[in-house]
Formats: structure tokens, sequence, C-alpha cells
């Protein structure tokens, strides 16, 4: 689709917030280059994406939730979510609230 999106057609309304919302997913999962997140983050993030990516309208906004908010708030107020995730490879469904 993006590529026949870039050969200037123009796109129903559909089909454009498909490809925002692909280029906002995108945005979120990148991490820094030689610093990947631990697994148990990126499961947080990629958790979180799943739920709520689609309430973000641009991918600053994403990329910020997801490095200013979501992980400094879990590590701070729940960092027994992220060992559960490590440990346990589970995020069980009284954590998910």
């Amino acid at each position: 689709m993006e590529a026949f999106a870039s050969l200037g057609t123009e796109l129903d309304a559909a089909t454009q917030a498909q490809l925002d919302k692909r280029n906002r997913i995108v945005e979120v999962l990148k991490q820094p280059q030689s610093n990947p997140y631990p697994v148990e983050d990126q499961v947080l993030v990629i958790f979180a994406v799943a739920l709520a990516v689609d309430g973000y309208n641009s991918s600053k906004q994403s990329s910020r939730f997801r490095n200013t908010y979501l992980l400094e708030h879990v590590k701070s107020h729940h960092p027994e979510l992220l060992n559960e995730i490590r440990d346990e490879k589970n995020i069980k469904d009284d954590n998910i609230a």
C-alpha cells in the first residue's frame, strides 16, 4: 500500500488511516541503535501499543508516551510487572488493568 501511495495516487480515508496507524506503530517500536531495551520493556511497549496506540495522533506523541511516561511509570511504580514479564514470560490478567 505504501509503495502505491508513493506514486502520488490519492488514497481513500480508510487506507490513509491504516498507513498512519502503521507509521505510529513503527515509531513506537523504534529503539536506540546498539542499546536495545530489555525484553520485558519491549513486551510492555508492544502490549501498550496493542491497547492504546490508536488514541495518539502522531508518531512524536506515541514515542514520547513510550519513552517518558509508560516505561518510567512502570519502573517506578510497578517494577514487579517488569520482573513478572522477564521471569515468568507472562502478563497476568490482574496486571493488565
